[in-house]
């Protein structure tokens, strides 16, 4: 019976360091740079409008260059706005589940079209694999026959 009693302690570590190396390992970690990177928070250099840039003696000119330096302090404003409301915006994490069979080998191959996921305007940051507590039990309560897997996308 003492036998026993230890064969028993035995497999209940060797299935708890399983889980635990299941649940540690195959995590695949996929960060993207960000192509255009917001303006540092700094001070704000204004365009001259051309219509500013003659000769500022005719009223004409003078009334062109005023009415285009409001027309583009306008537009600095809306941009301002609008990047303010998309740095203010909560980030966009979606997951998906992956099913793999007989230790992950079937099906070699899985595609997953993460292009709707995120707002044009933002962009993936970060694609992340791995097996969440639930995947790695399941994993281990079929001995590994049914390996399922978590995608994590998320946006800037």
């Amino acid at each position: 019976m003492n036998i026993y009693k230890k064969i028993a302690k035995a497999l209940c570590f060797f299935i708890s360091l399983s889980f635990l190396a299941n649940c540690q390992l195959h995590h695949a970690r996929v960060k993207m740079l960000r192509k255009n990177k917001p303006a540092a928070s700094g001070p704000v250099v204004k365009a001259i409008p051309p219509s500013c840039k003659k000769n500022q003696r005719y009223k004409k000119n003078r009334k062109a260059c005023k009415a285009d330096k409001k027309k583009l302090e306008e537009e600095l404003a809306q941009k301002a706005q609008i990047a303010a409301s998309e740095a203010s915006a909560e980030p966009v994490v979606k997951e998906f589940h992956h099913k793999y069979y007989v230790w992950g080998l079937y099906p070699k191959k899985v595609t997953e079209d993460i292009s709707g996921v995120c707002p044009a305007t933002r962009g993936i940051k970060e694609v992340y694999s791995y097996a969440s507590l639930m995947d790695a039990a399941l994993t281990q309560l079929t001995i590994g026959f049914y390996w399922p897997r978590t995608l994590k996308v998320s946006c800037y």
